[in-house]
């Protein structure tokens, strides 16, 4: 393994995504500043201070994570033929809880990011 590669504990996911709720110009499609490269540019930088890890690295796992959580909202959606309401999916994802502010204002197709 590289030793110049950072490796994301836990904590420091939970973090990552904890900050990232704090700039709604990183994830909420329906805020006016959503597409404000500036200000995402900003945030980004803030973020990386805050967590003390590369740039690329965080636009990378901020990115992960969003393409898991979409994954995990779909999952959730889905209704298999047949398929009664108890047995509808609940995601064990680590992360996922932490997350769902991201579905309070978007649909979960738009979960991207704008660099």
């Amino acid at each position: 393994m590289d030793k110049n590669k950072f490796v994301w504990s836990s904590e420091k996911t939970h973090l990552v995504i904890e900050k990232q709720e704090s700039y709604p110009e990183l994830w909420d499609t329906s805020s006016k500043v959503y597409k404000n490269k500036i200000k995402k540019q900003n945030a980004l930088k803030a973020i990386v201070n805050d967590i003390d890890a590369p740039e690329e690295e965080v636009k990378r796992k901020l990115h992960n994570l969003r393409t898991q959580f979409g994954q995990e909202v779909n999952k959730e959606k889905k209704k298999k033929s047949g398929q009664s309401a108890d047995d509808v999916y609940v995601s064990k994802w680590e992360f996922y809880n932490d997350m769902k502010y991201m579905t309070l204002s978007h649909d979960p197709k738009k979960l991207r990011i704008i660099w």
